[in-house]
């Protein structure tokens, strides 16, 4: 399935980062940002490619109130590349995205995310709660709200200065178990560095505190594109 603006693009074969030495600095989303020091950039590999892998079967919600995600939204494997100025995300899942996925009870979005930290500064707000701090400056999520998908950027870096993040339409692509976004570097700041980590979460609702984290990948420290 191709969004009408969806681009789909070739990939070359890709590496996997070793995560063992970050392993052991990070644990928890909470402390992303810190994969940023210097320390930890000039024991990481240089490449336009990275990936990461992720156990089949671990999409279980993170708040301790049982819920359990569809295998849709099980991440088996997470991609960054680079070509042209332009970044590709694309996330594996467990089986194929349906056509038209039945949102569980109370939940009004299904997200598949790549969540991006190029500094240390958390902000706090918009997609979460308003006072809520969060490590990514900017979200590249391709989301379900029950009738349409979408392709969107969320940029965050607005809320450190008390402004409000900006929401721009991306193109996609859902082909299969493989979901695609593309993302022109100038919107992500051109960035030299980055963390990054890639989720599928239910949301109740946009910002609020009640967002669902279902998988992430991978499960403790990020991957990290520079």
């Amino acid at each position: 399935m191709r969004s009408p603006t969806g681009v789909f693009m070739q990939r070359r074969s890709g590496i996997c980062l070793s995560l063992g030495a970050l392993a052991s600095i990070l644990v928890g989303c909470e402390r992303e940002a810190q994969v940023l020091s210097p320390e930890v950039r000039a024991a990481v590999p240089t490449s336009a490619l990275v990936s990461a892998t992720d156990p089949a079967g671990d999409a279980a919600a993170s708040h301790g109130n049982g819920l359990t995600g569809e295998p849709y939204q099980d991440i088996i494997g997470a991609t960054i590349d680079f070509d042209q100025a332009t970044f590709t995300f694309s996330m594996d899942v467990g089986t194929s995205v349906p056509g038209s996925p039945v949102l569980p009870g109370g939940i009004t979005v299904q997200e598949w995310s790549w969540n991006i930290n190029t500094a240390p500064e958390l902000p706090s707000g918009f997609p979460f709660a308003p006072g809520g701090a969060a490590p990514p400056e900017f979200i590249v999520m391709v989301t379900w709200n029950g009738s349409t998908f979408a392709g969107i950027l969320i940029d965050r870096r607005p809320l450190l200065s008390g402004g409000q993040a900006v929401s721009t339409s991306i193109p996609f692509e859902i082909d299969g178990a493989t979901i695609t976004a593309d993302v022109s570097a100038s919107r992500l700041g051109n960035p030299t560095s980055f963390a990054l980590v890639a989720r599928t979460n239910n949301w109740p609702h946009f910002g609020s505190g009640s967002v669902q984290t279902l998988d992430r990948a991978p499960d403790i420290a990020p991957i990290f594109w520079q």
